[in-house]
């Protein structure tokens, strides 16, 4: 897995606000800072004004460590901008580990109240996200959880790969977002809007419905008569994402 960081360190806010013009940031008149945005390890966002409008400022945190890649991430929330899945994409430029997109107006929900109506939505917006039409090449998962581990890496439960091997000879691989988790959610006026595209790729999409069911704590057999999944590849898709996680705090840990 390409793991390249961006080619400089991403400047702090008040230089991009500062630089708004030599940096190409599409707006009529300077942008203003308002405050910064909670949460993320990956990235630093800050709310902005400019031209009577409020954006989000995305500075990149730790990529190249996170396995992250921003091209394929852009390519992914342009084309889920496109359906209403994303909020519209600003200005991107992954070379200075910057990106600008629309606020999005809505509310975060705790699993407790993700009723019945409010999944529905979401499964059908995880739904249009995995027929997206993005060509980029197939998430490695073993390389990505040795990307995680580094030095660890042979770190966890072992029966994790005989999971994974179940969802390469039998589930569908397609568009994935990958980290639908309740931070990444945001339900406006017009349905949900999934934010953090950094973990996009070309994966399983029963990656998604795994998230739903760890994170947001949706039953899996809920989730499987739901969408038609079947049960011994959900819970493989469960535990694939659980190594990933593991994987991921104990990355995140060497990063602090």
């Amino acid at each position: 897995m390409n793991t390249r960081p961006p080619a400089h360190s991403p400047p702090s806010a008040e230089t991009v606000l500062a630089d708004w013009r030599a940096l190409g940031l599409p707006f009529r008149r300077a942008p203003r800072l308002l405050a910064p945005l909670p949460g993320g390890r990956t990235n630093h966002s800050y709310l902005i004004e400019a031209d009577a409008a409020r954006f989000v400022l995305r500075l990149d945190g730790a990529t190249a460590a996170l396995g992250l890649r921003r091209d394929h991430e852009f390519s992914f929330h342009a084309a889920a901008a496109a359906r209403g899945f994303a909020p519209p994409l600003v200005f991107a430029d992954a070379a200075r580990g910057l990106m600008v997109t629309a606020f999005v107006e809505g509310e975060h929900l705790a699993p407790a109240s993700l009723d019945d109506q409010r999944l529905g939505a979401l499964l059908d917006v995880l739904q249009g996200v995995h027929e997206l039409g993005v060509a980029v090449p197939p998430t490695d998962y073993r390389a990505l959880d040795a990307c995680y581990r580094g030095a660890d890496a042979a770190a966890g439960p072992g029966d994790w790969q005989a999971h994974l091997a179940l969802l390469e000879a039998a589930a569908r691989r397609g568009p994935c977002h990958h980290d639908p988790v309740p931070a990444n959610v945001v339900f406006g006026a017009d349905g949900p809007v999934l934010l953090d595209w950094e973990y996009a790729g070309n994966g399983f999409p029963l990656l998604d419905l795994a998230v739903l069911a760890c994170d947001w704590q949706v039953p899996r057999g809920h989730l499987a008569a739901l969408t038609g999944s079947a049960p011994r590849l959900l819970d493989a898709a469960c535990e694939v994402y659980a190594q990933l996680c593991r994987g991921w705090a104990a990355c995140s840990a060497r990063c602090d």
